[in-house]
């Protein structure tokens, strides 16, 4: 009997396998077997259709909706696990960027102020200190000669007076004597007093003054180097070698001879435009090297200028030459800042600020054509303004105290910080409750 196949096309009908029930398994009615008795049949294989079915193309509404089956999820899934996922970038943005920023207002007080005072080159305790900036120039001028004169000059320099004798100040009266290795002798005009000696750390400083001598007699021998000098007026007297002088310039200027000169006149005018250029460029000189941590005021100038010997250019022409030296009060703008708020705010705390304004005080000294600042132990000025003090603070303690610490503590880590009137603090993520570990995430700035 022949074999019945499996189709494997769809009928022209629009049947397939798929709309066909298969009795699997099932045997043959006695009617088939009737039609066929001569032929032994073989035992018929039975197959699982779907296995060999064509697979059929399937329309793009029906693919849709089969891969919408096969899925399962529900739309909002995706959008909820998308929200999650940008909720988890923004965190993870946000502690990759976090830190704090503190926005420091500094206490502040406005002041005035008006007063005589005096401030000293070697303070005790709550007294105002001073420096002086020393500078020195020369320079000359040829004009023409109208004759000749007989010249004698005593040659003069600057000497340091040390005292090693005892801690009390020590009188030398004027034209106390001076001697050089040589047996020169130069002399003070006028009396002094050496300050006496301090011990410090353990270590004895001696005192000392610097003073002008002269010359005992005039001419060129006088001119020397810089030496160390013996006082012969303390001869067999205790204070022997213990109060004694050192050049601090050499000894210059004297002189004895004929030389040529020009008009008084004609001097004096030389001079005079020597005198304002020498000023004019100390004066710049000061401002260039002046340390910045200084102020000095437009009445802190001291000047003097002397004469130097003229020189001989030729028959008919000398040069005037002129040296000028400058003396400039300094004083320390953080001493000087505190000291006026010392002076100028009741219950001053003593902690350390800063005046904004300190430039613009009027500074006036007092017996300023009296006054000899290289030689002086003091000075008196009078003071006037409205000085802004601003208490001052440290940035870096304040970013070790705020580090690892909760938010709920800044008013009291503030309260550790005096020169603080009040902060504005910013934490970054917002949600965070404590400042950064570390310090280099905590930024510290000044309130504008």
């Amino acid at each position: 009997m022949t074999k019945i196949p499996l189709q494997d096309v769809v009928p022209p009908e629009g049947r397939s396998i798929r709309n066909v029930t298969v009795k699997r398994g099932t045997r043959r009615t006695s009617a088939a077997k009737a039609a066929a008795p001569a032929q032994k049949r073989e035992p018929e294989e039975v197959y699982e259709e779907e296995e060999v079915v064509e697979k059929k193309a399937i329309p793009a509404k029906s693919k849709r909706r089969s891969s919408r089956v096969r899925r399962g999820l529900p739309r909002w899934t995706f959008v909820v696990s998308g929200a999650f996922s940008i909720l988890f970038l923004i965190f993870a943005v946000s502690l990759l960027f976090s830190g704090a920023r503190i926005t420091v207002e500094a206490k502040k007080v406005p002041a005035v102020l008006e007063g005589t005072f005096v401030a000293y080159k070697d303070p005790g305790s709550g007294e105002l200190a001073y420096q002086i900036m020393t500078l020195t120039k020369e320079s000359s001028k040829t004009i023409g000669a109208t004759g000749s004169e007989k010249i004698e000059r005593r040659a003069s320099g600057k000497i340091v007076i040390f005292n090693t004798f005892s801690d009390t100040s020590q009188k030398l009266i004027t034209n106390t004597r001076f001697s050089s290795p040589d047996g020169l002798i130069y002399r003070i005009d006028r009396s002094i007093f050496v300050p006496g000696q301090k011990t410090k750390n353990g270590e004895v400083i001696p005192g000392s003054i610097e003073v002008t001598v002269y010359a005992d007699f005039p001419g060129d021998e006088y001119n020397i180097d810089m030496v160390d000098f013996a006082i012969p007026g303390l001869k067999n007297d205790p204070r022997e070698g213990k109060i004694f002088a050192r050049s601090k310039t050499a000894m210059a200027g004297g002189f004895s001879g004929t030389v040529p000169t020009a008009s008084e006149s004609d001097l004096n005018q030389a001079r005079t435009i020597l005198q304002t250029e020498l000023r004019e460029q100390l004066l710049e000189e000061t401002v260039a090297q002046k340390p910045e941590q200084f102020v000095i005021y437009p009445d802190s100038y001291f000047f003097t200028f002397d004469q130097l010997p003229l020189v001989e250019d030729s028959s008919d022409s000398v040069i005037v030459n002129e040296k000028a030296t400058l003396h400039a009060v300094m004083f320390d703008t953080k001493d000087l800042s505190r000291y006026i708020a010392s002076q100028s705010v009741a219950d001053f705390d003593g902690n350390t600020v800063i005046i904004d304004n300190i430039n613009t005080l009027e500074v006036a000294f007092l017996d300023k054509d009296a006054a000899v600042p290289a030689e002086d132990t003091s000075v008196s000025f009078t003071m006037a303004g409205t000085p802004h003090i601003r208490w001052t603070y440290d940035g870096d303690k304040l970013r070790e105290d705020l580090a690892g610490q909760p938010k709920l503590d800044v008013e009291k880590i503030l309260a550790l910080h005096p020169g603080i009137d009040s902060a504005e603090i910013v934490i970054r993520p917002f949600w965070k409750k404590f400042f950064p570990e570390r310090i280099t995430r905590i930024k510290v700035r000044d309130a504008e």
